[in-house]
């Protein structure tokens, strides 16, 4: 299997010894399985809601650390995996913009390490399984990213980015693609009033990053996981 980025992927800290950790492309899964199984399973759905409701957690981190908890419970078979590390080439050190999604501009920049290219790897059967999980994930993030961003520069990158992954390709986003990329667990309560008014009133969280970055008029994290042979990039 190969791993083909569609943009760069950016680490703001630098690639730890000049890979690219395998615990990101796992997290990028795990939380794929998350969305897609609060979506399928009704029972599932319903015990993570209340859970939110209830308030049994202190804060952002814990909140998270007990929804992959809960994951891992109804989904067994994800626990405990481990990725091997990918050593890269041409990690070059760039200035990347931050978009603002509510304000639609560019509110600042940041440095950072960037990387592109094409990298071999290997995925268990388990993880595989999680294609179209993870599409339908990557799907809901450019949508609400392309539309958020409807008016800006940016726009036109997005309707080539959706088109690529209505291939047969198996689409994911890594690494330090925006400011609380964390809040992507939270993607499945988007259109669940309650509890997204639940986490804006005890931790101010709304369930989308809020900024994002870019470099030379794309956004970061873009990959795509496939078989073939490399594909073309945005143009």
């Amino acid at each position: 299997m190969e791993l083909l980025t569609y943009t760069p992927v950016a680490a703001l800290e630098g690639f730890p010894e000049g890979k690219l950790p395998g615990e990101w492309l796992l997290e990028a899964l795990v939380v794929s399985a998350f969305a897609h199984l609060v979506r399928k399973d009704e029972a599932f759905a319903r015990e993570v809601k209340r859970f939110v409701l209830q308030g049994g957690y202190g804060n952002s981190s814990e909140l998270l650390a007990r929804l992959k908890e809960r994951l891992f419970q109804a989904r067994p078979e994800l626990s405990g995996l481990a990725l091997s590390d990918l050593p890269l080439d041409r990690v070059e050190r760039r200035r990347i913009l931050v978009w603002d999604l509510e304000r639609k501009e560019v509110v600042g920049d940041r440095e950072g390490y960037l990387f592109e290219g094409l990298l071999s790897m290997e995925l268990p059967p388990v993880l595989k399984a999680l294609a179209p999980a993870a599409r339908s994930f990557a799907e809901s993030l450019a949508a609400h990213e392309e539309k958020a961003l409807a008016t800006t520069s940016l726009h036109p990158f997005y309707h080539r980015l959706r088109a690529r992954m209505k291939g047969d390709t198996f689409p994911l986003r890594l690494g330090d693609y925006a400011e609380d990329l964390f809040r992507t667990w939270l993607l499945p309560f988007y259109r669940v009033k309650e509890v997204a008014e639940v986490l804006q009133r005890r931790l101010r969280l709304t369930p989308w990053p809020r900024r994002v970055y870019a470099w030379k008029e794309v956004t970061l994290g873009w990959v795509f996981l496939e078989n073939g042979p490399e594909g073309p990039g945005p143009s």
